[in-house]
């Protein structure tokens, strides 16, 4: 929502100023109240209603409300009250819109579908006739500060909305959890993380143990539920987002896991380096005269490796699923403790 927003809202506003303020003129004619409402593409504004002092010779029957310089109406057909007419703006984002309105004693309703090129908006306007006016009613200071009024409304209100954006991209940049903030996943042409700063800070912290191990246990389990998902390889997306070898980055951090004392990834990552550890820190000692910095690493080694059992290859999952078999729970604390006194020699 925050998104749409974000990006519709400065396109939307003048055709929904644009309806508010109608015929602005100075000279005498017809007052009429407008109620004006816009809905779709996630969004919803408030009804607006304003006063109108219609003029001319529309004036007991108003022409679709236009202000906007790049938008013009052409009137398709008029059957009995009913008029239908279509509407074509040029502009930054061109749009098309098809509406009609009709009218009866003293009251009209209106609708006008728009379209663009990233979907459909409706604007809904219903106008009453109260009377009598002098063009300096509804279109004079008071209205026009109302209107301004809305303007600010609208355009704080955009405001609010890229700063929670930005601040929610911010946070998962440096989570770094999932790539999919600035990954068009969906191919919808768009991401909702745009910032070139914000992609660099993510693209640095998944070059860190756990979301470098998180999204690639993720990306293992999806492959293995063999249910297809466009988010479902996030390990493989951010490699690709970020310009990244797998095991360029695997090997950067099994390098660094000791020193860091990073040993959950180490032990789930690294057999090479857990291999070398276990024989320099853990063979031919007791339990109790190990270092404390490697008890764990040393018990999970002596229990068959590392803490899944796997490898811990860097290269990123393939999509199919491996068949493993898995240990049975029962007697496993009695094979723990085998292994351990093997190892360690007691």
């Amino acid at each position: 929502m925050i998104r749409t927003l974000c990006r519709r809202l400065p396109v939307l506003l003048p055709l929904f100023l644009a309806a508010a303020m109608g015929h602005a003129q100075s000279t005498p004619g017809t007052q009429w109240r407008v109620v004006t409402t816009l809905n779709g593409m996630g969004m919803s504004l408030p009804n607006q209603t304003t006063e109108i002092c219609s003029t001319g010779e529309h004036q007991e029957q108003p022409l679709p409300p236009s202000r906007n310089n790049e938008c013009s109406y052409s009137v398709l057909s008029r059957t009995g009250s009913t008029i239908k007419y279509s509407m074509h703006c040029t502009g930054k984002e061109p749009m098309d819109g098809l509406g009609e309105i009709s009218y009866g004693p003293g009251h009209y309703t209106g609708k006008i579908t728009v379209k663009m090129a990233r979907g459909e908006m409706d604007m809904n306007f219903e106008g009453t006739k109260l009377g009598a006016c002098t063009g300096d009613e509804a279109n004079g200071p008071a209205a026009k500060s109302r209107v301004e009024a809305m303007k600010n409304q609208y355009l704080q209100q955009n405001e609010q909305a890229k700063q929670a954006m930005s601040q929610a991209c911010s946070a998962e940049a440096e989570a770094a959890g999932s790539p999919y903030s600035f990954v068009d996943a969906f191919k919808t042409g768009t991401v909702r993380c745009t910032d070139p700063a914000l992609k660099r800070t993510y693209c640095e912290h998944f070059q860190s143990y756990k979301p470098f191990m998180s999204q690639k246990d993720t990306e293992q389990s999806m492959a293995r539920s063999g249910v297809a998902n466009p988010m479902g390889t996030p390990f493989s997306d951010s490699l690709k987002l970020c310009g990244l070898s797998a095991d360029t980055v695997h090997d950067k951090l099994c390098g660094s896991a000791e020193k860091d004392d990073a040993f959950e990834f180490l032990t789930k990552q690294c057999p090479a380096q857990v291999k070398t550890l276990a024989a320099r820190e853990c063979a031919g000692r007791s339990y109790t005269t190990v270092s404390t910095k490697y008890r764990g690493l040393c018990a999970t080694y002596a229990n068959g490796g590392n803490a899944n059992g796997q490898t811990g290859s860097a290269t990123a999952p393939s999509g199919n699923p491996q068949n493993t078999d898995e240990q049975p729970k029962e007697g496993l604390k009695d094979k723990a403790k085998n292994a351990l006194k093997g190892l360690f020699g007691h």
